[in-house]
């Protein structure tokens, strides 16, 4: 439940007892600053069989390719883009590559997996390629 106290008056005496808590500097990294920002592989295939990559689809555009299990995929921006039966690449609701099949399923038809290595051929920026574990 969200409380929202637009007169501080009703939050009584708690109001009094906050208070800053002190904190030292960290002299150590955050834990995963190391991590990459993008991660060249599926990471989640959805009961559909559409399968998320650990890429950033804003990092890449809509001019890029994205190449898995040895197909060169384009994408597309809805489902209805792409004849039945084709294979694309869309920017899913959080912002991730995601490959499809229209009208059918990306895990079957292109024989995907999690960690399923996935590269981009993007013409404004480098290649991506799927780092080793």
């Amino acid at each position: 439940m969200l409380v929202l106290f637009t007169d501080f008056g009703v939050a009584g005496p708690y109001v009094g007892q906050m208070k800053a808590v002190p904190t030292a500097p960290i002299d150590e990294p955050l834990p995963g600053a190391d991590w990459p920002d993008d991660l060249a592989h599926v990471i989640y295939i959805d009961g559909y069989g559409n399968a998320m990559t650990g890429l950033r689809s804003a990092a890449i555009g809509p001019q890029a390719a994205v190449s898995v299990a040895g197909q060169r995929l384009e994408h597309a921006r809805t489902f209805a883009d792409v004849p039945a039966g084709r294979p694309f690449w869309y920017a899913n609701s959080q912002g991730l590559v995601e490959i499809a099949v229209n009208r059918g399923n990306a895990a079957d038809t292109l024989a995907l997996a999690i960690g399923s290595p996935v590269a981009v051929d993007d013409p404004r920026n480098a290649p991506i390629h799927p780092r080793s574990p």
